[in-house]
């Protein structure tokens, strides 16, 4: 080699190291020269085209990492470093597989594909502890990302609920994911976290307890001996979130207007087959039915509710039976 090559070697050797930490981690030529002066160092000889004053000047020696190992030392920082750019930009740890990250030495890096490595590595057992410790440092990070989504979901649910003490005006995708839950097969972990949430696991179609807790607290409201027969269709009652059950959304003053007239009149339309929900028929469940006719006074006749409140009656009505 001519001295400007080797000059040439060792500019493009200090600039990798400056931009990598690795000498050997320059472009191919130069990198296959830095391995081959390397191992002459190992081997205890002075390499012939390089003076040992330039190795000094440019920090290369016996000790300088190899192509190989520069690639092997560097690849785990290097993956935490993307990892946590990922992090920052994306607000999540769940790299999809054919995911990308910046550009590193010239090409997009394959964070997508590393991490999937890393975790299937870890399934196997092949993952150092102090390595699984600092992923697990990382934000959000699980070793599971199907079950780290289910997670997210179910803590964006928590957090609608505890502000607004109802599962109405849930974002779409979340009502999607909802209905899909009572249609899974969940764990006992994943059932006790939803159940914790009054209505998350609660069929659209199978909602009447929020109508028996409304009518009994209007029934408390009224006058001793008021029955359901003298419930009007615009009574409204006021009632104070449940932790039991999802009553609707509070208003400013901190309590619930339930339009528990109009929902009496749902609930025998229902009865009689003439409601739906969405676009299915929802015919009240048994134990609904069951619920619902406890109510004192209560009856499933549309046409004699009508009559009463035409007339103002409030004298109770019999149940049907």
């Amino acid at each position: 080699m001519t001295t400007t090559t080797v000059d040439e070697h060792l500019h493009e050797a200090s600039a990798a190291h400056a931009r990598t930490g690795f000498h050997a981690l320059a472009p191919a030529e130069t990198a296959a020269w830095v391995d081959a002066v390397v191992r002459e160092l190992r081997a205890g000889r002075i390499p012939a085209d390089v003076g040992v004053e330039q190795l000094q000047a440019a920090g290369i020696d016996a000790s300088t990492p190899t192509k190989w190992e520069a690639t092997r030392a560097r690849a785990w920082p290097l993956l935490l470093q993307e990892l946590r750019w990922w992090i920052d930009t994306h607000g999540s740890a769940n790299v999809p597989q054919n995911a990308t990250s910046r550009v590193v030495d010239g090409a997009p890096y394959p964070l997508g594909k590393r991490t999937h490595q890393t975790r299937n590595d870890y399934r196997l057992g092949k993952l150092a502890p102090e390595r699984v410790a600092e992923l697990e440092q990382l934000p959000g990070w699980a070793w599971d990302p199907r079950n780290a989504q289910w997670q997210d979901s179910a803590d964006q649910i928590k957090a609608h609920y505890r502000a607004h003490h109802t599962l109405e005006g849930l974002p779409e995708p979340l009502q999607r994911w909802v209905a899909r839950q009572r249609r899974a097969q969940l764990t006992d972990a994943q059932r006790a976290q939803l159940e914790a949430i009054p209505g998350a696991l609660v069929d659209r179609r199978r909602r009447a307890g929020a109508f028996v807790v409304a009518a009994r607290g209007w029934l408390q409201a009224q006058p001793a001996g008021t029955t359901m027969a003298g419930l009007p269709s615009s009574a409204t009652v006021h009632l104070r979130p449940r932790a039991d059950v999802d009553l609707g959304t509070p208003g400013d003053d901190g309590l619930i207007a339930y339009p528990v007239g109009k929902r009496a009149t749902f609930y025998r339309r229902r009865f009689h087959g003439l409601e739906t929900v969405g676009d299915t028929a929802a015919p009240l469940h048994p134990d609904d039915v069951e619920a619902i006719e406890a109510l004192p006074g209560w009856s499933w006749e549309l046409d004699k509710i009508k009559s009463a409140n035409r007339r103002g009656r409030t004298t109770a009505q019999p149940a049907a039976s």
